[in-house]
């Protein structure tokens, strides 16, 4: 049900706001208002605010509403009566309550800005109560009065018109599918000038010529469409009596003799013929009847065919021979040549009579060769074996080869004596077993003497490294000393203390070492044959 209260105005473009006090049973209430036109076309939302007295005023009201809309809101707003539908909901409630009221405004314009002060603070007021007791009646029937008619319109934009140019006789005509793409183009067609027909006729059709548009070519009528007749057809139909309409009963009508030339007779005339022919001993002397045979008419011979008639074979065309004499074909020979395409030939023997085709192609050793391999996967460096296809192989074998590259990367060349590896006395070290190292007279002081040792250090480090591989004898017929050629040793002789003293040596043999006494002092140790280890010196 819908409370309708009094018209009220408004100025377009000025604030629009409204106050009312309401009186609602208890509930919980929320409002929403809306602007829409007479048609209920949905102008704007407006703010509401809709909130519950303390307690009910003297007028027994319960709550107070405002609703407001800007003045830059209602500028846009027709000018017209708009209708202000105010909804009440009650959620506390099933089914929910949904009371309404509609205020009807009149919206005018102004032509001088207006202050709010020109459109005051509106009051609206009404009972709720009312509305919420019943059901919702029937809708009630249109108003038959209508409303008061609008303002006129702003005066629209000019619209696109027509577009200058053009000459004397021409037209203006769409140049493309876009709205407004005109042209001034020549007119065609249409009234406006005489045009002379002619015809010309011949066996064959006729013409409609024009003195201003195309020819027109009337063609003969056929079977499906209508034309012209032409004179052959015309001398056929001039023949036919007038009288011949439908079908014609020509019982009554027979030859005038038996080799049916065409021409009819009055009825009777053919029916004694025949009956005469029919009558005669012999009507057709050329002819032998098959009674007068008897039984040669049965007989396989040759005697009453023609000469053309009889094969090579008898009496009766015989069947063909393969490479022999011709005759007729039998049934199982015209199955198997219905069973032959147009167009085949001998079977070839042998690939050398076959044409290559485009698709599949004939397996060459060059086809092979420079076939690309699609598919090839080196995942797996699998032993190719007798059931592995080629592709697979190649792939199992580049992964083989890939991993033993990996493999041997960084690792050394084969050592070749005397290229990427030394000789001792020309001695490989190459090889299996023990190495011998004779004796040898090495000079320590320069000119460089035997193995390239420029001065005394680099001698002793030179047999230091030695004595870290192999066990140097001295040659007692060098006297059992390392013969220094008359130099002197004018460097120091450093030892390297031990981590461990060394075993006791062999007969007639001294140990000469350094090592930590235990309180990290380096002390100078002499080990004989036999006995404890002696301290020859110790680190002060």
């Amino acid at each position: 049900m819908t409370t309708r209260f009094p018209t009220t105005t408004h100025t377009a473009g000025t604030t629009y706001s409204r106050a009312g006090l309401y009186k609602l049973p208890a509930g919980t209430w929320s409002a929403a208002a809306t602007v829409k036109t007479a048609g209920g076309t949905l102008v704007q939302a407006l703010a509401v605010n809709l909130s519950e007295l303390g307690s009910p005023d003297v007028d027994g009201n319960t709550h107070a509403l405002s609703l407001l809309a800007t003045a830059a809101e209602t500028a846009t707003w027709p000018l017209q009566q708009l209708l202000c539908d105010i909804i009440f909901t009650d959620a506390s409630v099933t089914p929910v309550k949904v009371p309404a009221v509609t205020v009807a405004i009149n919206v005018s314009a102004h032509t001088v800005p207006l202050s709010d002060a020109d459109n005051p603070l509106q009051t609206i007021s009404g009972d709720m109560a009312p509305v919420l007791r019943g059901e919702t009646g029937p809708a009630g029937a249109d108003s038959t009065v209508p409303g008061p008619a609008g303002a006129t319109g702003a005066a629209g934009a000019d619209g696109q018109g027509v577009p200058t140019g053009g000459t004397t006789g021409q037209v203006l005509a769409k140049a493309s599918g876009t709205d407004y793409d005109t042209a001034w183009v020549a007119q065609t067609g249409g009234g406006g000038g005489a045009t002379n027909l002619a015809y010309t006729a011949s066996p064959t059709g006729g013409t409609v010529t024009s003195d201003t548009g195309t020819d027109a070519t009337l063609p003969l009528a056929d079977g499906t469409n209508a034309g012209l007749m032409t004179p052959a057809q015309h001398t056929k139909l001039a023949g036919i009596s007038g009288t011949n309409t439908g079908d014609q009963d020509l019982g009554g009508y027979s030859p005038t003799s038996h080799n049916h030339t065409g021409i009819y007779d009055p009825a009777g005339t053919a029916a004694s013929a025949v009956s005469a022919h029919e009558g005669a001993a012999d009507p057709h002397p050329g002819y032998v009847l098959e009674s007068a045979l008897g039984s040669a008419a049965a007989a396989n011979t040759t005697d009453f065919a023609p000469a053309a008639h009889v094969g090579a074979g008898a009496s009766a065309h015989a069947n063909a021979i393969a490479a022999g004499a011709a005759g007729f074909m039998s049934g199982t020979d015209k199955s198997k040549l219905d069973g032959i395409d147009s167009g085949a030939q001998v079977n070839p023997t042998d690939t050398d009579g076959l044409s290559e085709g485009s698709t599949n192609l004939y397996h060459t050793a060059a086809r092979v060769l420079g076939q690309v391999l699609t598919g090839l996967s080196t995942a797996a460096g699998t032993v190719v074996t007798s059931a592995h296809t080629v592709l697979q192989a190649i792939g199992f074998l580049q992964k083989q080869v890939s991993d033993n590259a990996t493999a041997i990367t960084g690792k050394q060349a084969t050592l070749v004596s005397g290229t990427n590896i030394k000789t001792i006395n020309s001695n490989s070290l190459l090889g299996s077993g023990d190495l011998t190292v004779s004796a040898v007279d090495v000079e320590l002081s320069p000119p460089t003497v035997g193995l390239g040792i420029t001065n005394a250090q680099e001698g002793f480090e030179l047999i230091e490294a030695f004595l870290n591989s192999f066990e140097i004898g001295i040659d007692a017929a060098i006297g059992g000393k390392l013969d220094l050629a008359g130099g002197t040793l004018t460097g120091p002789l450093e030892m390297v203390e031990v981590g461990t003293a060394p075993a006791a040596p062999g007969a007639n043999t001294v140990s000469i070492y350094a090592e930590d006494n235990g309180s990290g002092k380096t002390r100078l140790m002499a080990r004989f044959a036999t006995g404890a280890p002696v301290q020859i010196a110790i680190e002060p």
